[in-house]
């Protein structure tokens, strides 16, 4: 095992690495497999009737900060041209470019049909920084190669969720429409990192990352441990689905919509 995952909560962890979280109206999924951590929020509606996601009550939810679920990032890409004359010298002036650009798009609801589901995904884990490590934390260890050629030693820290490096919270306000008026419900769920690996070695190359699980995520910035250590982080989750009437609380109204 590579880590302890914590789950005092109906939080279940599948067979690869996904966390899951559902009651009877709605199955919500988190994966943070993938370089630069990524969180990919699946959910999926369990009624007969639409589900509606309220992203703008929404947030990730860091050292106590909120980052925002509303990312509609449109990538535009293309080439330029112009021509002008020289009525004087009796030629064209010809010139060519590149436009590449990042515009944002609103987009504060989701909208949910019967047995379906929508994805949003949040990139804000890998520059939300680690509170610091102390190197005694790190113990050596083995990890295995996936193609049996041997094993790989790496430098790992363990924490649970008391001394965690990086805690953070999922926040998420849906609700259904009875006779035309809201009825607002909430998943929470409070996950936080569980171990931390550096090796100079591609983790993906060893059987403990084969797969992809959805609990690991990775980045390539450096911690202080070697220019060319990887770090890679292993997440455990607690919380579960909690039903409720009100909006965000007073830090979620403190909601950082920016993006690093």
């Amino acid at each position: 095992m590579i880590s302890t995952i914590a789950a005092d909560s109906p939080a279940e962890m599948t067979s690869n690495g996904v966390f899951k979280l559902e009651n009877d109206s709605v199955r919500i999924t988190y994966n943070f497999s993938g370089m630069d951590a990524p969180l990919k929020i699946d959910i999926y509606n369990k009624l007969n009737d639409p589900v509606y996601v309220n992203w703008n009550n929404s947030a990730l939810i860091i050292k106590e900060k909120a980052f925002s679920f509303i990312q509609s990032d449109i990538k535009i890409s293309g080439n330029t041209s112009t021509v002008s004359e020289n009525n004087r010298r009796s030629f064209y002036n010809y010139s060519e470019g590149s436009l590449n650009a990042l515009a944002q798009l609103p987009n504060n609801e989701g909208f949910i049909p019967p047995s379906s589901q929508i994805t949003r995904e949040i990139t804000v884990l890998d520059a939300s920084g680690y509170d610091p490590i102390e190197k005694s934390e790190y113990k050596s260890a083995a990890w295995n190669y996936t193609d049996g050629t041997g094993v790989v030693y790496v430098k790992q820290a363990n924490f649970d969720e008391d001394n965690s490096p990086l805690k953070f919270k999922s926040y998420i306000t849906l609700y259904t429409l009875n006779d035309g008026k809201p009825k607002n419900f909430v998943s929470s769920g409070n996950f936080y990192v569980s171990s931390v690996a550096r090796s100079s070695a591609n983790p993906k190359k060893t059987s403990e990352y084969d797969g992809n699980p959805g609990n690991v995520m990775m980045t390539s910035k450096t911690t202080g441990f070697g220019k060319t250590m990887t770090g890679v982080a292993l997440v455990g989750a607690v919380g579960g689905l909690v039903a409720a009437d009100a909006a965000l609380n007073d830090k979620n109204n403190s909601r950082n919509k920016s993006v690093n």
